[in-house]
């Protein structure tokens, strides 16, 4: 870097008010700080803004960082001292997009073995690290996998009796080794003190924990992974590589492609790079970070202990305690430290910046000491990370809250962690060495928001709120209470913290790559007044929504659960774990079931469920409601340019026709809801109508607002005696995309007036519907998913009690909407009972389809849901269709000229009553789309 592009940088910044302090790669640590004179560290930096702290100005204090790197010998603690005012914070701003403060060591030097392929070079004799960084990726340890299956344990030992596992007794540095199993929930890391003959003797006392307990090395509930590592003679394949401290020597096997000269690798040295806090009394504050890129962490007390790892970066660390049982240790658990700590601060922000290549977590807000420098936790105020971008980190990104007694039920209420904000954030490959961590995990916050963040490709869940299994909850947990934990903690009399977050408009998908037992959004213990909305998760073999153990008064509205082919909502639920009292509402899914109409409390262990639909997997099956939290779900859309994104392609505006009650009276309405960031613009409606109809514009919109909706009237005139087929076709531009796009309908009004009971025939539905009537015809207008098991989703119009022993009812299907699904059905349905929202038995229809030629279904096991079927392939509307009973006999049959009859098919009713209702069906099989089908020449008949 020039000294001109330097002062040309700093130039920017001149007419800044306040006072700005310079720092550069080509500074001097003599120099006085100014744009011309830059600093070199940043430890002088910190040096000179303290002095004018201590002054108490009244303007902005700003440090402004060139692009370069910056290698923190130790870290960078800001606590009051370094701390600005509400109206004038003390800024770390990055001038450019490359400074990057860096907690390694830069490794150069490499040399190559040729006979083993192995490069080389040294570091300091006594150098600890267990993270090496090539080409900002995270190295493997030189490892080998085992077979689990064929080992034994022990509480002092891993055992084998298979001779081709021999070689372990004799492995060339046997004693720094260590033994990794994946689990289902845990990722465990355990020490090797020795090998035998057929035993490798473990280093206590971390074995003995990482023997007992849950998911642990000996009882796993899943296998997901089981290894040998950290040995010389184990360095074998590429990206792996082997620190020895005591030669001062690195080991690393490249991958293909990997120039060891070029490529840049760093050692990772510090635990953390930033730590803010302070102490209750004089905590931290007013401090922001814009555009700063941190990386380079590890975590050394790993190789010495072990990670006797619990669930999501809590493990039992605390080997001073004699545990007499597994939940003795309950209470005491720790936490994986963070690369940038904050605790006793407020007011503190990161805005921008990438955080990558950390050997354990990423931020810790609010952490129990154990996980803060200064060994003070807690106490995290007003503390917001927005717009970041992170991979690479080994822990969780995010962990916010304690897991420890002063977490949960603080001592001092200045220990309490609120109003911390997570948002607009891209997660991508995180939890790379620690598999069972997450990108975001809360414990025990409040008033928290955690928003508008994009996570994809993950080992384990996406988003984890909560800790605890309720067993810290007001009146604690009967299931914790007969394990014992109350004989080694309170059973507490108050509530905990945790209330009052939000958890909202996150995307999330490709999760659970590596464990078992997971979820999407997982949750854990009660959390009154916290809702979780409009997220939208997708791509997994685990659930959407897992509420786990004690999870309690939470509110769950308006989100996409699409994981399949995993189950959209998985609760623990069962006497004595507390989960309950949870509210959920129109959420859309793709695999399980609905729950539907249960509300206030009136569910299962006092649940609420209203509207929460299953439909295919497609998000285009889904209400105008869920395909806007699909499309804007992840970084808002007018923050993408730019950002490596990771949003699926989905349309980015919706088509709603809405018919008039009376063509004589009211109007055709086009409803255009857009779900982007920007107005859509040059907007424009080519319409259509039957050609004994006419259209008159009433008001017809040129552009559609962000993020909002326009609707397009018409008067509708002509003759009233035949159903109007409407068309609309339109365009328009979405300029942030730059592009254009089109949304069309074509459809049939189901009758000129609303309703059927010009015909004399009673109406009703499962599924949303709209009856029109003309002279001569019925119409049917509906969405819905099927007539078919699971689903249950129609509009009818029919005569109760039409059919006693025996009659008939056939129907000529005029028309059915085309609009692209070849199971639309319409047609004869008959039942013990039509009316709506219920389940009845003796059902049977016959529907004719766009594709799918004539289907003759009915109900074969009792439970009101067609479950059996017959088709006849190649037949489409118009056409007449007739059911004709005989007792509990049914036959169905089709014709084209109403004079020859084919049969379509067969049954017996089950359970049939005394009277059948009998008339017409339909549905569109498109969950959310309408379509609508034209009928007309009733013939009834009770024989």
């Amino acid at each position: 870097m020039t000294r001109s592009w330097l002062l040309a940088g700093f130039a920017l910044l001149s007419a800044v008010q306040g006072l700005d302090y310079y720092v550069s790669p080509q500074g001097s640590d003599s120099n006085s700080g100014t744009i011309a004179s830059p600093f070199l560290t940043l430890t002088k930096a910190q040096a000179a803004v303290r002095i004018v702290v201590a002054t108490e100005p009244a303007e902005a204090i700003t440090v402004n960082i060139a692009d370069g790197v910056y290698i923190l010998n130790t870290t960078l603690l800001l606590t009051a001292e370094d701390s600005g005012t509400s109206g004038y914070p003390v800024v770390w701003k990055a001038l450019g997009s490359n400074a990057l403060i860096s907690g390694g060591l830069k490794l150069t030097g490499w040399t190559l073995n040729s006979t083993t392929g192995i490069y080389s070079t040294t570091v300091p004799v006594g150098t600890q690290s267990r993270n090496l960084y090539v080409g900002g990726s995270a190295a493997q340890y030189a490892r080998a996998f085992l077979d689990k299956s064929s080992f034994g344990f022990t509480n002092t030992s891993i055992t084998w009796t298979d001779s081709a596992y021999d070689w372990l007794a004799t492995l060339p540095g046997i004693g720094k080794a260590e033994i990794r199993s994946m689990n289902s929930f845990t990722d465990r890391y355990a020490p090797i003190q020795s090998s035998t003959t057929g035993a490798l003797i473990m280093d206590q006392p971390s074995w003995i924990w990482n023997y007992l307990g849950y998911d642990a090395f000996s009882n796993p509930w899943g296998n997901s992974g089981f290894w040998i590592q950290n040995a010389l003679s184990l360095l074998t394949e590429g990206s792996e590589f082997f620190l020895d401290p005591s030669a001062g020597k690195i080991y690393y096997m490249p991958l293909p492609g990997q120039d060891m000269a070029t490529i840049d690798t760093y050692l990772g040295i510090l635990d953390a790079i930033v730590a803010v806090g302070g102490t209750y009394d004089a905590p931290a504050h007013d401090v922001t970070f814009q555009g700063l890129n941190f990386a380079h962490t590890t975590w050394n007390f790993v190789t010495t202990q072990g990670y006797c790892d619990q669930q999501t970066g809590g493990f039992l660390g605390n080997f001073n305690i004699t545990y007499p049982i597994f939940e003795a240790s309950r209470p005491y658990w720790d936490q994986m430290p963070s690369g940038i700590q904050i605790s006793a601060a407020y007011n503190i922000a990161f805005t921008g910046g990438n955080y990558t290549q950390f050997g354990a977590g990423g931020f810790g807000i609010g952490n129990d000491p154990f996980s803060h420098v200064t060994g003070i936790g807690y106490g995290a105020e007003n503390i917001s990370v927005l717009d970041g971008y992170f991979t690479q980190v080994m822990g969780n990104s995010f962990t916010l809250g304690g897991i420890q007694a002063n977490g949960h039920h603080p001592t001092d209420p200045r220990m309490i962690n609120s109003r911390i904000t997570v948002s607009g954030n891209i997660f991508y490959n995180t939890s790379a060495l620690f598999s069972s961590t997450v990108p975001i995990f809360t414990t025990y916050i409040q008033y928290s928001t955690i928003s508008n963040n994009d996570l994809s490709h993950i080992p384990y869940s996406g988003i984890c709120h909560g800790y605890g299994w309720g067993s810290n909850d007001q009146g604690g947990s009967p299931e914790y209470a007969s394990r014992g934990l109350y004989n080694y903690q309170p059973l507490y009399t108050t509530p905990t913290t945790s209330l009052s977050n939000v958890v909202s408009s996150n995307l999330i998908h490709d999760f659970g790559l590596a464990h078992q037992d997971l979820g999407g959004i997982y949750t854990l213990s009660k959390s009154p007044s916290t809702i979780i909305r409009d997220n939208y998760d997708y791509s997994s073999t685990w659930f959407g929504l897992y509420t786990d153990e004690g999870s309690n008064s939470l509110t769950i509205l308006d989100n996409m659960f699409f994981p399949a082919p995993a189950r959209w909502f998985n609760p623990n639920q069962r006497t004595g774990l507390n989960t309950a009292n949870n509210t959920l509402k129109n959420n859309f899914a793709a695999v399980g079931s609905d729950y539907v109409n249960t509300p206030n409390g009136t569910g299962q262990f006092g649940n609420t469920f209203e509207s929460n639909y299953v439909v295919r997997d497609a998000v285009t099956n889904a209400a105008v409601t869920g395909q806007r939290t699909a499309y804007r779900a992840g970084v808002l859309p007018g923050r993408r340019a730019g950002r490596p994104v990771s949003n699926p392609t989905l349309a980015d505006a919706y088509i709603a026709v809405i018919f008039p009650s009376n063509i004589a009276t009211d109007l055709i309405r086009v409803n255009i809801t857009n779900f982007d960031d920007v107005p859509l613009t040059a907007v424009s409606f080519q319409t259509s109508i039957s050609s004994n109809y006419a259209l008159t514009p009433v008001s017809v919109p040129q552009s559609i607002p962000a993020n909002s909706f326009a609707i397009a009237t018409w008067k509708i005139t002509g003759n009233t005696c035949t159903a109007p087929v409407f068309a609309v076709n339109v365009t328009y531009t979405n300029s942030r995309l730059s592009k254009q796009g089109s949304l069309r309908s074509n459809t049939t009004l189901p009758g000129t007036v609303t309703g059927a009971t010009t015909q004399g025939w009673t109406t009703s539905s499962s599924w949303p519907a709209l009856f029109g009537a003309t002279c001569h015809t019925v119409g049917i207008s509906t969405s819905g998913r099927d007539i078919w098991k699971p689903y249950d989703d129609w509009g009818a119009i029919y005569t109760p009690a039409l059919i006693s022993t025996s009659g008939h009812f056939s129907v000529y299907v005029n028309s059915q909407d085309s609009i692209g699904d070849p199971w639309t059905r319409s047609g004869v349905v008959v039942r013990n009972s039509l009316a709506s929202n219920t389940r009845s038995t003796g059902y049977a229809t016959l529907l004719v389809t766009p594709g799918q030629g004539v289907v003759f279904s009915w109900d074969s096991s009792g439970d009101g849901i067609a479950d059996s079927m017959t088709t006849i392939p190649g037949i489409r509307a118009p056409l007449f269709l007739k059911l004709t009973v005989n007792g509990s006999a049914v036959v169905g049959a089709y014709s084209y000229d109403e004079v020859t009859w084919k049969q379509a098919g067969n049954a017996t009713l089950y359970a049939r009553a005394a009277t059948l209702d009998a008339g017409m069906i339909h549905t569109s099989h498109t969950a959310f789309t309408n379509s609508t089908a034209i009928f007309s020449r009733f013939n009834p008949s009770n024989a």
